[in-house]
């Protein structure tokens, strides 16, 4: 089974490589992150065929011109284009007047809490969150305006700790 097609002058996903090619540091930054390991985690416990797990951890679940649950090789993990949307356009033209073509550069919260929802991720907290995705190479700008304050990291650690493990389900 393969994600559908996208629609004539939309949009497909690219992957990381590609991204990497003209964002080299922001790539960098992303392979801290927990995003790119996102699909190992359900590899390490055999779980990267669960319908209910799969789609939170690769890029374009099921979105025209994305991956599916086997059909997802370029898109394992939460890659570039998940919080940026698909690249194509943008790779084919960067740039208009100055500007990023056919590209997300926010990420809202609605589209974080398609996965970071209450019964995945209880202690997401945006702001938290954000300051483990950004940096000095990635959204220096946005990161710099969140302050200091707990990370996503911190708060899902002492999450883990007060309820004695990780989730149920791995």
């Amino acid at each position: 089974m393969r994600a559908p097609a996208p629609a004539k002058g939309e949009a497909s996903y690219v992957g990381a490589e590609q991204c990497a090619a003209c964002h080299a540091d922001e790539a960098e930054h992303w392979a801290k992150t927990r995003h790119a390991d996102a699909y190992k985690t359900l590899v390490d416990v055999n779980k990267q065929f669960d319908l209910s797990c799969v789609g939170c951890h690769v890029t374009g679940f099921r979105a025209p011109g994305g991956s599916e649950v086997v059909e997802n090789a370029a898109l394992q993990n939460i890659q570039c284009e998940q919080c940026h949307g698909p690249g194509s356009l943008h790779v084919a033209v960067p740039e208009k007047r100055g500007k990023a073509n056919a590209i997300r550069t926010d990420a809202p919260v609605e589209l974080c809490q398609q996965c970071h929802s209450p019964e995945h991720s209880d202690t997401f907290d945006y702001a938290a969150y954000l300051r483990d995705v950004l940096g000095p190479t990635h959204g220096p700008e946005r990161r710099a305006a969140l302050g200091e304050g707990p990370t996503g990291r911190e708060l899902r650690a002492a999450g883990l700790a007060a309820a004695g493990g990780g989730c149920k389900k791995m």
